[in-house]
């Protein structure tokens, strides 16, 4: 039987308090601390680390841009996912507005097993002049579900990215012939036009609705798919669903093919008080 253990994500600019009084209340048993990867950290950030890793098992940094929120949503989901069961709780209250809304996107996510919560000033006692951090969960969140993309979406994203190169365009057909390779569930033992049909309606439409991919008509017969900037970051915020499929395209020998997508969380490393920080393996 998995042991659950209780997670916390705390993407840090300048909230130091805000990150800390979670971690000595909860004592959760691992934390990922998220900084900016554009900025000199003050000198008290080393002790923030020191006083967290006091009262956890692990502590795990990573780098990042803060001010992007899709940066942010693709890290948090990344490890989210990587603690399926778990408890996970993502403290939105220690960083930027941005990394705050990503955060909060990637916990609205319907996949996405984690919960936002903010930290809140006590208000003062009566004749003291400062009050103490108090720790307020989900107070004043409008946190709604959404649907992220689905395993064939994904798949789709990806092929129509790998496929379109310098020299040629992704075209609906490219989209059938790789996608089945790669385990597109939507296209298994469709034959004929029945094949477009399926396309549309499970992957190619709502990737066009949600504005992910853009689709232009070539001719009756040939229509040209391109992804937008934001289909390319919700494939990069979402790739480890799909880290075989991804794999396999940047590893292809098809000269047809050419993907080179960088893991959200690639810059994560374990954290010691005395050994730093040690690479670790991405999600």
């Amino acid at each position: 039987m998995k042991n659950i253990v209780e997670v916390h994500i705390i993407p840090i600019w300048d909230g130091f308090d805000e990150a800390l009084a979670p971690v000595e209340k909860h004592r959760p048993d691992v934390v990922y601390l998220l900084e900016d990867e554009n900025a000199e950290m003050p000198a008290r950030y080393d002790g923030l680390r020191r006083d967290i890793a006091a009262n956890v098992r692990e502590l795990h940094v990573g780098r990042l841009d803060l001010f992007d929120l899709y940066d942010v949503m693709g890290f948090v989901t990344t490890l989210a996912d990587g603690h399926r069961g778990d408890t996970v709780r993502v403290n939105i209250s220690a960083g930027t507005a941005d990394s705050a809304l990503g955060a909060t996107m990637a916990c609205m996510d319907d996949r996405t097993e984690a919960d936002p919560f903010r930290v809140l000033p006590a208000d003062p006692t009566p004749g003291e002049e400062t009050g103490e951090t108090r720790l307020v969960e989900g107070d004043g969140l409008n946190v709604f579900p959404i649907d992220s993309p689905t395993r064939d979406q994904l798949i789709a994203l990806a092929v129509i990215e790998a496929c379109n190169t310098d020299g040629r365009q992704t075209k609906l057909k490219t989209i059938l012939e790789h996608g089945r390779t790669h385990g597109m569930d939507c296209l298994q033992g469709v034959e004929g036009k029945g094949r477009y049909n399926k396309l549309r309606a499970y992957a190619t439409d709502f990737l066009e609705e949600k504005g992910y991919v853009e689709i232009t008509e070539v001719s009756s017969q040939t229509k040209h798919v391109a992804v937008t900037e934001t289909g390319l970051q919700t494939l990069r915020a979402f790739r480890h669903r799909i880290e075989d499929v991804i794999r396999a395209l940047e590893n292809s020998d098809d000269e047809r093919i050419h993907l080179d997508l960088d893991h959200p969380a690639e810059t994560l490393e374990r954290w010691t008080p005395d050994g730093g920080a040690r690479r670790r393996a991405s999600q």
